[in-house]
This record gives structure tokens, C-alpha cells and sequence, in this order.
């Protein structure tokens, strides 16, 4: 029966639905706001001398920031619909295989093992790069993240390599 019809639902009106691209922002800003106050129960700090708090709280405000903005210029200007995906939607389940090879490395590879294989694999599935630039912005990215976890003292695990 069509809706204008007599008995039909034109006078009713239909439950309005939140569309996806301002739905995720408000759950993401609604998550943000009890781990942003979550942070606030950890000691801060200062910026010279930072404390356990001082990275989740920083965390916490932007995600409250950027979920905020993105929520209001959705708001204001509603984005397109999305188009079909293509075939670059194989890329997701690609990062997310990296991701996980990295997690399984980690303990037994050493830290600079995996971050060279997960950049190395993220290069390979994002760009199309010769093998040696591939190689080679991997291993410089996974020794300078090193370089700085160790720069900062947190301990890494070491795997088989001496450093």
C-alpha cells in the first residue's frame, strides 16, 4: 500500500535515524569522556617531568577535540553517501593480518624485528614502492621508533638480536 494512501503511514512519522558518520563521532566522543576522566585519577604532572597520567590525559582530550570537530562539521555539512567499495577493501583485513604478525614477533623477534616486518608489510599493502625503498624506510622506521622507546627508557623486548 503506498504511504500516501488513505490508512496508510503519511500522517505517521518514521523514527529518525542517526546516519553512520555522525553516529560514530558522538560514540566516539562518548567513549572519550569517561577515559579522558579516567586520567584525571592518575598523577599528571608537568610537561618537564611528566607522570603516569600525563599521555591518557592527552589521549582523552584529543579524542574529545577531534571527535568533537568532526561531529560538528558532520553536523553542518553532511558527508556524501559512500560509494561501493572496490577492491582496496581487502587492504583492511591486510593491515589488520600485519598487525597481528607483529603482535605474535614480538616476544620472540625482538622489537626491531617486528616493527620491520609491520612496516615493512604496511608499506607493501598502502603504496607501491621498489622492494629496497620498502625495505629501507622499514628499517629506518622501526630503528628510529627504537631508538626513541630506548631514548625514553621503556624496556623492548630483545629478541635474538644483541641490541
Amino acid at each position: 500500500m503506498p504511504s500516501d494512501a488513505p490508512g496508510g503511514s503519511a500522517g505517521r512519522a518514521s523514527p529518525r535515524r542517526i546516519p553512520w558518520p555522525l553516529l560514530v563521532p558522538l560514540l566516539l566522543f562518548a567513549a572519550g569522556l569517561p577515559y579522558t576522566f579516567g586520567a584525571l585519577g592518575y598523577e599528571v604532572g608537568t610537561l618537564a617531568a611528566p607522570k603516569a597520567g600525563m599521555f591518557p590525559l592527552g589521549v582523552g582530550i584529543l579524542l574529545l577535540v577531534a571527535t568533537g570537530l568532526r561531529g560538528l562539521q558532520e553536523y553542518a555539512r553532511p558527508s556524501p553517501p559512500p560509494e561501493a567499495p572496490g577492491p582496496e577493501w581487502r587492504r583492511v583485513p591486510a593491515l589488520c593480518a600485519a598487525i597481528g604478525a607483529f603482535i605474535v614477533l614480538l616476544k620472540p623477534a625482538g622489537y626491531l624485528i617486528a616493527a620491520t616486518v609491520l612496516c615493512g608489510a604496511m608499506l607493501l599493502i598502502l603504496g607501491r614502492r621498489r622492494w629496497w625503498a620498502t625495505a629501507g624506510i622499514a628499517l629506518a622506521a622501526a630503528a628510529l621508533s627504537y631508538f626513541l622507546f630506548s631514548f625514553l627508557g621503556v624496556p623492548l623486548p630483545m629478541g635474538p638480536l644483541p641490541f
